[in-house]
C-alpha cells in the first residue's frame, strides 16, 4: 500500500479498529504474558498522541498511519489466535462452571494435593434421585461419619463440651463442682447421638443434581476415597442400590497454562512472518 496517500479517514478507521480489539483482548488477559498485557494496555497511546497533536498542528499522516497499522496488526494477531484456539467458547464454559450452584453445603476435607480431578457420578438403580437426596440429607444414614460432622462446625464442638464437660480432667472436675452434678459419660455412641439432636442437615458432601444422577464435584468435596466411602455408607444405610462412576474433569489451571503456551508460540510465529 502507498503510505504517501493516506488521509484522516484511514487514521480514523485504524483508530476504531485498535480500540475495538483492545476492548476484546482485555477480557482475556489471563492468557497473555505481562509484556503482552502492557502492550495491549498501551495500544491506544498513539491515538491519544495523534489527537493532541492535531489540535496544535497538522500531524505527519504517513508516520502515524505506519504506527497505527503496526499496532493494529499485532492486536489482530492476538485476536486471531484467541479465535483459532476457540477460547471464546472455552472461557464461557469456565464461567458457567464457576457460577454453578450445588445441592449441599461446602466443607473442607483433604489437602489440595489430595484433591481429585474426577467427578463422582451417582445414579440410583430403582429409586428416584429425590430419594437419594433425601437419604443424603438424613443424618441417621451417616453411621460412623456422624462424629465427623462436628469437625466442620465450631458451635457443635462447643455444644458437645457444654453437654459432656471439658476434655481436661481437672477442668472438668471444677466445672462439675460449680454445677453441682457430674457430666454424662462421654462415649462415642453418646456423642454421636447428641450430635444428631443438633444437626438438622449433614454437610460432609456437596452435590449437584443433573438429570437422573447426582454429581459430586472434586473441588468442593473431600478426597475421592473419603467421598466414595461416605456415599457407600449413606446409600447402604438407606438401602439404596446405586451405580457410582468417575468422570474426568478439566484442570482449569493446567488448561490455561497450556493455552497460554500455545497462544504465545503461535503469536511469535505470526509476528515473525510480518514486517512492519
Amino acid at each position: 500500500m502507498d503510505l504517501k496517500n493516506k488521509n484522516f479517514d484511514d487514521i480514523r478507521r485504524l483508530s476504531q479498529s485498535i480500540k475495538s480489539k483492545k476492548n476484546i483482548l482485555i477480557k482475556f488477559f489471563k492468557y497473555f504474558s505481562k509484556e503482552e498485557i502492557e502492550f495491549i494496555n498501551n495500544s491506544t497511546k498513539l491515538i491519544e498522541d495523534f489527537n493532541k497533536e492535531i489540535k496544535v498542528q497538522e500531524p505527519n499522516i504517513n508516520e502515524y498511519f505506519n504506527g497505527f497499522n503496526a499496532i493494529n496488526n499485532i492486536l489482530n494477531s492476538y485476536v486471531y489466535m484467541l479465535k483459532e484456539q476457540n477460547l471464546y467458547i472455552s472461557e464461557n464454559k469456565l464461567r458457567e462452571q464457576e457460577e454453578e450452584t450445588s445441592g449441599g453445603e461446602e466443607i473442607t476435607g483433604g489437602s489440595n494435593k489430595e484433591k481429585i480431578d474426577v467427578e463422582l457420578v451417582l445414579t440410583p438403580k430403582f429409586v428416584s434421585v429425590e430419594e437419594v437426596v433425601k437419604a443424603l440429607n438424613d443424618v441417621n444414614n451417616y453411621g460412623a461419619y456422624v462424629s465427623n460432622l462436628r469437625n466442620s462446625k465450631r458451635e457443635i464442638d462447643k455444644a458437645v463440651e457444654n453437654h459432656f464437660g471439658p476434655s481436661q480432667p481437672w477442668t472438668k472436675k471444677a466445672k462439675e463442682k460449680e454445677r453441682g452434678k457430674p457430666f454424662p459419660p462421654k462415649t462415642k455412641v453418646a456423642v454421636d447421638t447428641f450430635i444428631k439432636t443438633l444437626t438438622s442437615k449433614p454437610n460432609l458432601l456437596v452435590w449437584e443434581v443433573k438429570g437422573d444422577s447426582l454429581v459430586f464435584p472434586p473441588k468442593r468435596n473431600p478426597t475421592k476415597k473419603v467421598t466414595t466411602s461416605i456415599i457407600d455408607t449413606v446409600m447402604n444405610n438407606a438401602n439404596i442400590e446405586f451405580h457410582l462412576e468417575e468422570k474426568e474433569t478439566i484442570n482449569e489451571s493446567k488448561l490455561r497454562v497450556a493455552i497460554q503456551e500455545i497462544l504465545r508460540k503461535k503469536i511469535q510465529i505470526k509476528l515473525c512472518q510480518k514486517t512492519f
